[in-house]
């Protein structure tokens, strides 16, 4: 028997596998969620003044 048609086997079986997974990617939808990768603007909440003192480090937690 020739090694050929015994090796055709194990990679038709991987090629069949993998395409198994492997569907069509559907159309955007805007009325769905949105994941953004690029950030239009900064939406940081920092603080400038607490207890009426000016405050350099804007990280404020209470």
């Amino acid at each position: 028997m020739s090694l050929k048609p015994l090796l055709l086997i194990p990679a038709l079986g991987v090629v069949l596998l993998l395409s198994a997974c492997a569907g069509p990617i559907p159309k955007a939808d805007p009325s769905e969620a949105w994941i953004g990768l690029k950030e239009e603007a900064p939406n940081d909440l920092m603080a400038e003044r607490v207890d009426g003192k000016r405050v350099d480090d804007g990280r404020y937690l209470k």
